[in-house]
């Protein structure tokens, strides 16, 4: 089987959902740029990842996030505000 990814073929490949998915749908950010991104500090996202919250791509030493799962992330942690009495 031939596939062929940001113009490069692939053979053997096996067929993947995340193939069809655009490049900048799957945009991978810094930690520092997260951080900007929340208004949370640095140290925060840091806990968070090593106590299993927050998602994360971890590619060599560095921690990436990619924005879709931040983004589903973030809706899942968003509280509804009861209606005022």
């Amino acid at each position: 089987m031939n596939l062929v990814r940001r113009g490069v073929q692939m053979s053997g490949a096996i067929s993947s959902p995340l193939l069809s998915i655009e490049p900048a749908a799957r945009r991978l950010i810094s930690i520092v740029e997260l951080s900007a991104l929340w208004s949370v500090p640095k140290a925060t996202l840091y806990n968070w990842v090593n106590q299993g919250r927050l998602p994360y791509v971890k590619l060599g030493r560095s921690l990436r996030f990619d924005l879709v799962q931040i983004e589903q992330f973030r809706e899942q942690s968003t509280i509804a505000v009861a209606g005022k009495r």
